[in-house]
C-alpha cells in the first residue's frame, strides 16, 4: 500500500518505460527531399566545371561551385534545409539553366560552318591527250566560313558576370556591408556631433539673436597635442575648470586669439545660415559674446540672456 501511494504521488522514482499518446515525431519528409535536391545541384555544378574547366569560364565555374558548397555545408549543419532549397531556387537553378543555354548558343554561333562541294566526276582522258585546264572565266566554288562576331561574345561575358555576381551575393553581403561601414567611418569628419538635448522651442535666426545658456548639453571636439596626436575633448556648462581651460587653449590656437582675452560661458542651440541647427559653445571676447561653429571655427555675435528673465 505504501509503495502504491509513493508511485501515485511521484515518490517512487521515474519509470524507464513511458509512452506518449499519438504518433512519434518523425523528421519532415520535405527536408530529406531538399537534401537530395541540393546534392543533385552540386553534382550538376561539378559536371559543368569538369566540362568547361579548360575554357576561360573554368575559374568562374570553380568559384561558383566552391561558394555553393560552403553555403550547402553551413545550412545543412544548422538544419536550415528549407532556406537551402530557397537559395538553390533563387540562385543555383537560375545559374545552371542560364549558363547551359548561353554556352550552347555561344558554341553554336562560334563554330565555323564550312560549305563543301562534292567533286564532279570526270571522264578518263586518253593517255596521249593532255589534262583539261579549267576555263579562266569559270568561277571556282568558294568556301564560306562563319566569322564569330565580337559583340556577341561581349554580351555573353556580360551575362555570365551578372549571373556569377547574383549567385555568390548571399555570402558576400556581410563582407560588403562591413567594408561600407569602414569606409564611411574613415571618411567621417573629425567633429563629433553633440549629444541630443531637450527641445527649447524654435531656434533663433542669426541676426544678433538673444540666446539662453543651456546647462545640460555637452559638445565633443578633437584637439591636437604636441607629439601625442589628437585627443577627444568635451565642453559643457558643468565641465571642470581643467576641461574649460583645455577648450579655451584649443580655441585660442585655432583662432589666433590671446588666451587671456577668452572666457567660456556655456553652450546654446542656434541655427546658422547655410548650416544645420546644433549646439555651439559661447565665449566672451573683448566684452562681446560669440558662438563658435566647431566644424569650421567661425565666430557669430550673439546676445546672452539668463533663463527666466
Amino acid at each position: 500500500m505504501i509503495s502504491f501511494f509513493r508511485r501515485l504521488f511521484g515518490y517512487g522514482g521515474s519509470s524507464s518505460y513511458r509512452t506518449v499518446a499519438g504518433a512519434p515525431a518523425a523528421p519532415f519528409a520535405n527536408e530529406a527531399e531538399y537534401l537530395r535536391s541540393s546534392n543533385k545541384r552540386l553534382s550538376t555544378l561539378h559536371e559543368l566545371y569538369l566540362k568547361y574547366k579548360n575554357t576561360p569560364h573554368g575559374p568562374k565555374l570553380q568559384t561558383v561551385l566552391e561558394q555553393t558548397k560552403k553555403i550547402h555545408s553551413y545550412l545543412v549543419t544548422k538544419k536550415r534545409l528549407h532556406e537551402l532549397e530557397l537559395f538553390h531556387l533563387q540562385h543555383t537553378d537560375h545559374f545552371i539553366n542560364t549558363f547551359s543555354v548561353i554556352i550552347e548558343v555561344y558554341l553554336r554561333h562560334a563554330a565555323p560552318v564550312v560549305v563543301t562541294t562534292s567533286p564532279v566526276p570526270q571522264k578518263a582522258a586518253a593517255p596521249s591527250a593532255p589534262a583539261p585546264q579549267p576555263s579562266p572565266s569559270q568561277p571556282r566554288p568558294k568556301v564560306q566560313r562563319h566569322v564569330s562576331q565580337r559583340p556577341f561574345e561581349e554580351k555573353v561575358e556580360d551575362v555570365l558576370r551578372k549571373i556569377e555576381s547574383e549567385t555568390i551575393r548571399g555570402i558576400n553581403t556581410a563582407h560588403k556591408v562591413t567594408e561600407m561601414v569602414r569606409r564611411v567611418a574613415g571618411q567621417a569628419p573629425t567633429f563629433m556631433p553633440p549629444s541630443p538635448a531637450p527641445a527649447f522651442g524654435k531656434a533663433s535666426s542669426l541676426s544678433v539673436p538673444v540666446i539662453a545658456i543651456d546647462t545640460f548639453s555637452r559638445i565633443y571636439y578633437v584637439r591636437e597635442l604636441e607629439g601625442e596626436g589628437t585627443v577627444r575633448g568635451e565642453i559643457g556648462y558643468t565641465s571642470t575648470d581643467e576641461e574649460k581651460e583645455n577648450f579655451l587653449l584649443h580655441i585660442s590656437s585655432r583662432l589666433g586669439i590671446d588666451r587671456s582675452l577668452l572666457t567660456y560661458r556655456g553652450n546654446t542651440i542656434l541655427a546658422i545660415p547655410g548650416g544645420p541647427t546644433a549646439y555651439m559653445p559661447v565665449v566672451h571676447w573683448n566684452d562681446c559674446a560669440y558662438v563658435i561653429t566647431m566644424h569650421d571655427y567661425r565666430l557669430f555675435p550673439v546676445k546672452t540672456q539668463q533663463r527666466g528673465k
